[in-house]
């Protein structure tokens, strides 16, 4: 009996850590579901680039989405903004011509 109080308690444990122990967890949305400032905010700063991809964060108690996009000279950029629209970042990474 004392031992298959232990299993079970260590299965509880492992479920728990493994299911969202962590602070930052990411979930991956469509650009449909995003709050509509969110989405605005996210067209604005993507204006004339197209959005690939768009991830739901959680961190710090907040949720946050981060766009991804492609721009037309080949650069990306990375968007990141809250349910109502505030930008948290805005990083581009410059297409390098070879």
């Amino acid at each position: 009996m004392q031992g298959t109080k232990w299993l079970t308690v260590s299965a509880v444990a492992g479920l728990v850590f493994a299911s969202g122990c962590c602070t930052t967890c990411e979930k991956p949305m469509k650009v449909t579901s995003v709050p509509p400032a969110a989405q605005k905010m996210i067209d604005q700063y993507a204006a004339g680039g197209t959005v690939h991809e768009v991830e739901m964060k959680k961190e710090h108690d907040m949720t946050l989405y981060e766009a991804k996009v492609k721009e037309s000279d080949g650069s990306k950029l990375e968007i990141l903004v809250n349910a109502d629209g505030k930008l948290y970042k805005l990083e581009r990474k410059e297409h390098k011509h070879e």
